[in-house]
């Protein structure tokens, strides 16, 4: 009788230890979210791990490149169209016998480099980034119209442009603003070619053609 309570008690000491321990140490047991609430990994800032990593509030603000869609969305011939494209209207506007039409011009060329470019994947990115420096570069003018000069819509050899152009006042003085606009939309465009090899070539190569544009802009 004795023996089998003594049995008893050992095998009750060896079940109670790890209990023991649990209960004293529980930060090894995950705690789990409440329902309907998202599970989320917080960074601690107070000595926790650098390395651990960290998530933007709203994930769809930092898009991620796709390379398989980059390498049948971006294609060196539609590069290089749009490329052609762009440098023939930047030369166009280079061309004008009024530069105090060039700011709109410009504004005016980038739309139409920015439609050859589908709205969607691979190319989406630069052509948000022209569209963006198009519209930028429009208001530019507008607010720097030159009094009692009505828009004119320029013929240069066998290329005008694709809508009215308001002609600016003080145009030096913009320009200046302008190169601003020029400098950030190039910047942009380098910094969005991440991703694929064939994004990085078409980004970079477009960038290249935009940042030309300065030049343009200091002769005038």
């Amino acid at each position: 009788m004795f023996d089998k309570i003594a049995r008893t008690l050992v095998l009750f000491g060896a079940f109670s230890l790890p209990l023991a321990s649990m209960a004293a140490d529980s930060s090894h047991v995950p705690r789990l979210p409440q329902a309907g609430l998202p599970l989320i990994l917080i960074q601690s800032s107070e000595g926790g791990d650098s390395s651990a990593p960290s998530y933007p509030e709203n994930p769809s603000d930092e898009p991620t490149a796709d390379p398989s869609v980059d390498a049948v969305d971006i294609t060196p011939d539609l590069t290089a169209e749009i490329v052609t494209e762009l440098q023939g209207g930047i030369g166009f506007c280079g061309k004008l016998s009024n530069q105090n039409l060039l700011i709109d011009c410009l504004s005016d060329q980038y739309a139409a480099a920015a439609n050859l470019m589908p709205q969607t994947a691979g190319y989406a990115k630069a052509r948000a980034a022209l569209i963006k420096a198009s519209n930028k570069l429009h208001r530019l003018a507008v607010a720097n119209a030159a009094p009692g000069k009505a828009a004119v819509t320029p013929r240069a050899g066998a290329r005008r442009a694709h809508r009215p152009l308001t002609p600016v006042a003080n145009a030096a003085a913009v320009n200046a603003a302008a190169r601003d606009i020029i400098r950030d939309t190039n910047l942009l465009l380098l910094r969005s070619g991440e991703g694929s090899s064939q994004r990085r070539a078409a980004y970079t190569e477009v960038a290249a053609v935009v940042n030309s544009t300065k030049v343009l802009l200091r002769s005038t």
